[in-house]
């Protein structure tokens, strides 16, 4: 019999399982799309939208009744789950999970996980995920603590973010002290995961723990004068032992698995990391970057492990590498991403991408002197900047530097390009501030999301980003 390896991928919208061979052969897929086969959790894109103004959370109840699906999709298409040697995978980040104590301590085979875990095992039913921009009181207090949001970058990667799971255990210390004093352990949602598995609470994994604002970047452990902001002195002990590399094995698989879904009582559980994270492990090696052209745009660099650190930004994200030793991925994360890209192709080229490519491939890069921002929901780098602004360069004139401009003043058949050397050209600039000089040299790019099919697209992010 053959051995194989189940990959998990617990996201905002969906849970996925991959179950490959060696040498990464595909031999199965399967997924639960949480809108389509739980919609009595009545989420919208996998996600509630909370009283408070920015608050976004997620059901933690319809995760583990996703699971007990899946794995029954997965048995019903004649997946052979004792030959399944290791266990693994990715959640998205900052999402984070509230457990009472003795949580995981009697898992019986003749109920599924929802049954037997919903609502006792948990203090907090909705769980905060990454969407939520619902803490910024509790960002701003602990920034001051600090001495400011580029002290904070400097010890943790980055500024404090609304999103990031020290200021969401913070909020809910604050508004919901019973519940969090009810908290035995506080999980991410990779983590909540392994735990699962485990049978009992899993520790964290050191890249997804860098999107925490509570580890310390360098050392990869926790920050007591950070846990004590958020959490209190008993935060500690709410988030278990410090962060674990990826490659260390967290344990085997829980006998309620064996019995119920026939796993192999041998097989092994890996720490399960964020979703960028995953990315940067399956498609890249240090000296390669990845740009994602998704909704947003994302850019994630892996840089080796070096004696002079990478320099820390406040409009950036250093993280942890989750396989590599002493290695960090360098992050850049903008909200104005594919869908600002569609909206000028919408605009000025007729909704049509044949027509945009065209319009690039007819103007040289610096595109006749026009640079275009285009910035229509508050942006992450440069933060909180909306709107559209446009510049002429001009170097016969005496005004040193480009010119604001109306947008009647630009030609519409700028935008397409002005676009995308936006987008790429702030990209690599702020790269090349994270980096130590002549640190990292930089292999490949890699480009994924929808817009990376775009051929001239393509060949402008290679130009630009390079």
């Amino acid at each position: 019999m053959s051995s194989s390896f189940l990959g998990l991928d617990l996201s905002t919208q969906r849970l996925k399982a991959v179950i490959v061979r060696d040498h990464s052969h595909i031999v199965h897929q399967a997924a639960i799309d949480f809108d389509h086969h739980l919609p009595h959790y009545r989420t919208t894109n996998g996600v509630l939208h909370g009283p408070a103004h920015g608050e976004v959370t997620s059901p933690v109840g319809m995760w583990l009744e996703a699971i007990d699906l899946l794995m029954q999709t997965l048995k019903d298409d004649g997946v052979d789950l004792s030959s399944i040697v290791a266990v693994s995978g990715a959640a998205q980040q900052h999402g984070s999970v509230y457990w009472t104590k003795h949580a995981l301590a009697s898992l019986q085979p003749d109920k599924s996980l929802k049954d037997q875990l919903f609502p006792t095992a948990f203090t907090v039913e909705n769980c905060p995920t990454w969407h939520d921009s619902s803490t910024t009181e509790d960002c701003e207090r602990m920034e001051a603590a600090v001495g400011g949001a580029q002290v904070l970058a400097d010890l943790t990667g980055s500024r404090a973010y609304e999103r990031f799971t020290g200021n969401q255990i913070a909020k809910i210390r604050r508004l919901q002290p019973d519940r969090y004093a009810a908290t035995d352990r506080i999980s991410l949602v990779s983590s909540f995961i392994a735990s699962l598995f485990l049978g009992a609470i899993a520790p964290i994994d050191v890249s997804d723990a860098s999107g925490m604002n509570l580890m310390n970047i360098l050392t990869s452990k926790w920050d007591d004068s950070l846990l004590e902001l958020s959490g209190g002195p008993e935060l500690r002990s709410k988030l278990g032992p410090d962060p674990v590399s990826g490659g260390v094995v967290l344990g085997r698989i829980h006998r309620w698995w064996v019995d119920r879904w026939n796993f192999n009582p041998e097989c092994v559980i890996a720490p399960f990391t964020g979703d960028n994270a995953a990315t940067v492990v399956a498609m890249s090696t240090p000296g390669d970057a990845i740009l994602s052209l998704g909704t947003s745009t994302t850019f994630l660099l892996s840089i080796p492990a070096a004696d002079e650190p990478p320099r820390r930004f406040t409009t950036s994200h250093l993280l942890a590498h989750p396989a590599v030793a002493g290695g960090h991925v360098a992050m850049l994360c903008y909200k104005n991403g594919a869908l600002v890209r569609e909206n000028v192709r919408d605009r000025f080229a007729n909704g049509n991408w044949d027509l945009f490519n065209e319009l690039v491939e007819s103007t040289q890069p610096g595109n006749g002197g026009y640079f275009g921002l285009y910035f229509p929901h508050p942006e992450i780098i440069p933060p909180n900047v909306v709107g559209e602004y446009f510049f002429k360069f001009s170097p016969s004139s005496d005004v040193p530097g480009p010119s604001l401009v109306p947008l009647a003043d630009v030609p519409p058949n700028a935008h397409p390009r002005a676009i995308l050397e936006s987008q790429f050209l702030s990209i690599k600039s702020r790269v090349n501030a994270i980096l130590p000089d002549n640190s990292v040299a930089l292999q490949r790019l890699i480009l994924t999301g929808g817009t990376s099919a775009n051929q001239t697209v393509r060949q402008i992010a290679a130009v630009s980003v390079s």
